[in-house]
């Protein structure tokens, strides 16, 4: 009996490790993962801010230029995104030779749902208004 309630224990620690691994993994992709990096102008000006310790009024001065270099790459992305669309196309026209009619079904599902996690097919890049905050509190001497 002793043997059989030891065998029991374990599996059930084992069971409760595989259930906290899959609810932790399923938080980070719902948090992290789905929502995607953060833009280039919240991370530069968190790197900036800490590395040179820049004052509030550099902070000002720094986030205006670094809003504008956001604005620069979106218009990047907006000039090459049919580009890499069709690229992203072309492969998938290629891919479907050798699949079967499930595998062909499954690729559909496939591609309706992989534009919300492309960066170059967002529609709004990924900040909030806390990311300004928490980098300004951070930052600030």
């Amino acid at each position: 009996m002793k043997v059989f309630k030891t065998i029991v224990g374990i599996a059930a620690i084992f069971v409760l490790g595989v259930m906290a691994g899959v609810f932790g993994m399923n938080l980070v992709f719902k948090h992290r993962i789905e929502k995607g990096p953060p833009s280039i102008d919240v991370i530069l000006m968190h790197r900036l801010s800490k590395r040179l310790d820049l004052t509030p009024a550099q902070q000002i001065e720094v986030r205006k230029v670094l809003d504008n270099l956001e604005t620069q790459i979106k218009e990047i992305r907006k000039e090459y995104h049919p580009q890499v669309k069709a690229a992203f196309d072309e492969s998938f026209m290629q891919i479907r030779r050798y699949l079967t009619e499930p595998q062909s079904q499954q690729m559909d599902i496939f591609e309706k749902q992989l534009p919300k996690h492309l960066p170059f097919d967002r529609k709004k890049p990924h900040r909030s208004k806390h990311d300004k905050k928490s980098i300004r509190r951070r930052a600030s001497p």
